[in-house]
């Protein structure tokens, strides 16, 4: 059956040289793109998702085949993924050779970083790319896919969140209310048996054990000074924060449980949830067998926002580790960025955590305003002190400053001199390749009153090396102090086997981007 629709995660670039891998992870298909698919295909439309970057880089589907390829489909509108930064170069690239050969399929381009560049990317290149799609949409792309099969040019939409280019000027629509699912349990849990391989069109292959899955959306109401994710979500369109109940949850779980993912990971805001819904949503779990039928579940949250009793129940439920976004070691520049949390509130929720069977995964940045020396010894002191408390340092990241964050948009009051503005700008992330040493001083968004790009970069090198150094003092610390109580909450868990990841973790800091 021909599809009527495509949608397409690109690769990062295509034009890396041979062999190199990119700096940043790059084969997972967002889930909100999978959402779409589904979202088409509940509607009677025929979808189907192309993983480029793995066509790339595991099937050989050069620009040339890739061109050979389209040439010969039979589908009129392609939706093209530019979600994060390193795709942007690569998502354009895609763009290009599809309008090359086949200049009467209509392309569209969405995610979290075509919302952000809507305009930027529309006005430079509308002779490639037909539309942005700005904002969640399973909604819009729905109606785009159906007023299509009526003939109707995308200038006459009227679709919140297109934007399009005509007569030397952007034409945006705004997003409304209804656009969005108010009640997102109303959208389509994913499957990934939608994404089929580029070259012969069979079921794509399964590269992980896992899978990220959608748990919330919406704003989070704390206001930190460099975080995206209270502006994207308002740009999208959600203005207040609501969470898929603890059914839905285990009707996405029980699905790609059939198509062989073990693992899951809840990485987004869903600690905002309280207390109250996340015990019901570990009961739920529990109740249905699926902390029976998982290898476990991954979620994210700010240090002080889970109690010891609701750690517990996650812990029952199948909750194996929780990334904490801990960012700094120093009282005043986490005072200053606004992050609701403080040192001793870090080091409880360490405590806490570890003491239920939870491990504790810790997040760090370097190149926050007013961050010098001083600072970043605070910040190493930190981890070393959480890491003796079970804690293991799993990122430590260079700040990423993006536009509509408020340290981006009052860069000067706190000291910031910004490196990277534009679209294009922000396109050096495409050209990253992975290295042993992850020191990338081009990619360096900004300066700050005390930094410079190369001192930020050099700084988080510093504390990937002494945690690197340190690996097997924190190992054989979480070893002797910790696995046991790991195990007997997770009896599933295999003790070679995990401390081995924990190794690999460690290990790998020097080379990870993020």
């Amino acid at each position: 059956m021909k599809p009527d629709i495509i949608l397409i995660h690109p690769p990062t670039n295509f034009n890396m040289p041979k062999g190199s891998i990119s700096a940043l992870p790059s084969y997972y298909i967002g889930y909100g793109m999978l959402h779409i698919a589904s979202t088409l295909l509940a509607n009677g439309f025929n979808v189907v998702v192309w993983n480029l970057e793995e066509a790339l880089h595991l099937d050989g589907i050069t620009s040339r085949k890739f061109s050979e390829i389209i040439e010969r489909i039979d589908c009129g509108l392609i939706g093209i993924e530019l979600n994060w930064l390193h795709f942007s170069k690569g998502a354009i690239q895609t763009a290009k050779i599809i309008k090359k050969v086949r200049p009467d399929i209509t392309i569209i381009v969405g995610g979290t970083h075509a919302t952000l560049f809507a305009s930027q990317i529309i006005r430079g290149y509308h002779k490639v790319i037909d539309a942005v799609l700005k904002g969640e949409s399973e909604k819009t792309f729905l109606q785009i896919a159906r007023k299509f099969e009526e003939k109707d040019s995308l200038n006459n939409m009227d679709v919140g969140g297109l934007v399009t280019f005509k007569d030397g000027r952007v034409i945006e629509k705004p997003l409304k209310k209804e656009d969005i699912f108010e009640n997102i349990d109303e959208i389509p849990p994913f499957t990934y048996r939608v994404v089929k391989r580029v070259k012969d069109g069979n079921e794509s292959r399964r590269l992980f054990a896992g899978s990220a899955i959608n748990t919330c959306r919406g704003p989070c109401p704390y206001e930190c000074l460099y975080c995206i994710d209270r502006s994207i979500s308002i740009i999208s369109g959600r203005r207040g924060y609501t969470a898929h109940s603890p059914e839905w949850i285990v009707n996405q779980i029980n699905l790609l449980l059939e198509e062989g993912c073990y693992e899951f990971a809840f990485q987004d805001n869903l600690y905002l949830s309280g207390k109250k819904y996340l015990k019901e949503l570990s009961k739920t779990l529990i109740r249905e067998k699926i902390n029976e039928k998982i290898s476990g579940f991954n979620m994210i949250s700010v240090p002080g926002f889970l109690d010891s009793e609701t750690l517990e129940e996650l812990s029952k439920a199948g909750c194996t580790n929780i990334d904490y976004g801990v960012e700094s070691g120093s009282e005043h520049i986490l005072k200053l960025i606004r992050r609701p949390t403080n040192i001793n509130k870090i080091i409880d929720s360490i405590k806490n955590t570890i003491q239920v069977g939870i491990i504790p995964f810790t997040w760090w940045m370097t190149g926050l305003p007013d961050e010098g020396e001083k600072e970043i010894k605070e910040t190493l002191k930190l981890i070393v002190k959480t890491s003796y408390l079970g804690a293991i340092p799993k990122w430590v990241t260079p700040l990423i400053l993006l536009p509509h964050t408020e340290l981006f948009e009052r860069a000067e009051k706190f000291g910031i001199k910004l490196k990277f503005k534009s679209f294009k700008d922000f396109m050096v992330f495409s050209n990253l390749i992975r290295k042993r040493i992850s020191f990338y001083p081009e990619a360096i968004t900004h300066e700050t009153n005390k930094m410079s790009r190369e001192d930020i970069a050099k700084a988080a090198i510093y504390l990937k090396t002494e945690i690197f150094k340190r690996k097997n003092e924190i190992l054989n610390n979480f070893k002797r102090k910790f696995l046991k109580t790991i195990l007997k909450y997770h009896s599933n868990f295999n003790e070679a086997y995990l401390m081995d990841v924990l190794e690999a973790i460690l290990s790998r800091q020097l080379e990870s981007f993020f």
